[in-house]
């Protein structure tokens, strides 16, 4: 199965009969051709990969995945379908791929089976996602992605961009987020409280959706502290270059980024000291100093703990530790081979027709915006670097000066500003400089430099506009004169 099922002519065509991953043991291949096809030539429909050490690397992750989807930006009109999770480190880790015709309950459905059976297999997890009826399908229906074996929670964002979308109003939407993201019950209550208060049906909207999907106090800890699928999206993101590509070209390209990723972070886990990954440690630090600055009436932090001799690093879960972030990243790609020595197929494979497309004129590169996008009336503006909706002036000042393209500030030798005479006449070279009383010897010049010398700083001098007459001035002068003409 580590061999390419298909080798036809190796080309950048939209043609997605290669598949560049023939000589890494354990990466997994899943085909679905149209049901009309023949039997000699089938027609493209889905395709299914995984790579095996990115599968290696999952089973050591936290029991959370992020699923999303997004388009295809080439010839063929597809869609891309991402599986991704985090490593010990807190990086993004995808692990999952597959290209459909269209986001459908079938596809999502064809996706889930395929990363129950080969990637993820029997492990309890934890699923992400929007809301989207394709997933919402396949979690309820197939058997293996139900409670207990799998649990579906809703991303935080959508929910409240999908809540916008009927009720816009800046106050509806913070409080639609605080009921999300809360974790104490009393708060819970309250904002409800004021929801239903402000706006009958908004308060229904979201009673409709079941609290476990979305509210982090009813989540009984199963999204490991993730509200959002923001790991998918920045992952689409990443994926920009490569959804403008062919088929072929763009699962090179993934392979190749697949790769350089590997490497990167493998580097990392080898040259990390500390008994928790960077980013992890950081963090554990950080709240480690926060909870010894907490003091009870019954409890001490520093007295319990020296008298019991607890460490501290005893409660991390081990999926953050430095030793399985090193694991994660212990296998290694294996350099592809020539596609001569690929093996043959029995069939040959077929792009639907109806999926091609011919683009007229340019392309096009931006995003559709949604209304996640959108800055409702009311909003505050925040600033770009301090994310504040009042930043200081200094902030404000640089940021202005970027939005107009300041040119660097250009400073003589005595460290004050150049005007504009001082900076034209700088471009001349200078020829004597005296430094606390110390003389230099001063070079002749000639007639011709200082000729030379003495043209350019008339050049690029400013200098005044000419005053030409007024066209309706001549034009008197003119009659006038054929006036005095015809007199005499």
């Amino acid at each position: 199965m580590s061999y390419t099922l298909v080798n036809l002519l190796h080309s950048f065509e939209p043609n997605p009969s290669n598949i560049p991953f023939p000589s890494n043991p354990n990466t997994i291949v899943k085909w679905f051709h149209c049901p009309n096809s023949s039997s000699d030539v089938v027609t493209f429909k889905y395709v299914f990969w995984a790579f095996g050490p990115a599968i290696d690397a999952v089973c050591l992750c936290r029991p959370v995945i992020s699923v999303n989807a997004c388009h295809l930006k080439g010839s063929y009109k597809g869609k891309i379908l991402v599986a991704v999770t985090k490593d010990a480190n807190n990086s993004i880790l995808p692990f999952a791929y597959a290209i459909v015709d269209e986001e459908t309950s079938h596809s999502w459905g064809w996706f889930f089976y395929n990363l129950r059976n080969f990637v993820v297999q029997d492990r309890q997890l934890c699923v992400i996602s929007d809301r989207h009826k394709g997933i919402i399908n396949a979690m309820e229906n197939l058997q293996d992605w139900k409670v207990p074996f799998a649990y579906h929670r809703f991303c935080l964002r959508h929910v409240r961009s999908n809540f916008m979308q009927k009720f816009k109003n800046v106050s509806l939407k913070k409080l639609c987020w605080s009921i999300g993201s809360t974790t104490q019950e009393r708060k819970y209550v309250t904002y409800m409280k004021e929801i239903k208060n402000f706006d009958i049906e908004a308060w229904k909207y979201l009673k409709k959706i079941r609290r476990s999907q979305w509210c982090f106090l009813f989540d009984e800890n199963r999204r490991w502290g993730m509200l959002t699928t923001n790991i998918a999206e920045s992952m689409n993101n990443a994926l920009r270059g490569a959804r403008q590509l062919p088929i072929r070209a763009c699962i090179d390209l993934i392979f190749n980024r697949t790769v350089h990723l590997f490497r990167k972070h493998s580097d990392v886990a080898m040259n990390c000291n500390t008994p928790l990954p960077s980013c992890i440690w950081r963090l554990f630090r950080k709240r480690e100093t926060h909870a010894q600055s907490h003091i009870l009436s019954d409890f001490d932090y520093n007295e319990v703990c020296s008298y019991r001799g607890d460490n501290p690093l005893s409660i991390v879960n081990t999926v953050y530790t430095t030793m399985t972030y090193r694991q994660q990243y212990t296998s290694s790609f294996v350099p592809l081979s020539l596609v001569d020595y690929w093996l043959e197929s029995d069939w040959k494979i077929k792009v639907d027709d109806l999926k091609l497309s011919v683009h007229r004129g340019r392309k096009r590169s931006n995003r559709f915006h949604n209304d996640m996008d959108i800055r409702h009336p009311g909003e505050p503006r925040k600033c770009g670097l301090c994310h504040q909706p009042e930043c200081q002036q200094p902030c404000n000042e640089s940021t202005q000066a970027g939005k107009r393209g300041k040119l660097k500030k250009e400073v003589g030798t005595d460290g004050k500003k150049l005007d504009e005479n001082s900076r034209m006449l700088s471009v001349a070279p200078v020829y004597a400089t005296s430094l606390e009383g110390e003389t230099h010897s001063q070079p002749q010049l000639d007639l011709a430099q200082l000729i030379l010398l003495l043209l350019m700083v008339t050049l690029l001098l400013p200098h005044p506009p000419l005053k030409r007459k007024p066209r309706r001035k001549l034009n008197l002068k003119l009659n006038m004169i054929k006036n005095s003409e015809r007199k005499s």
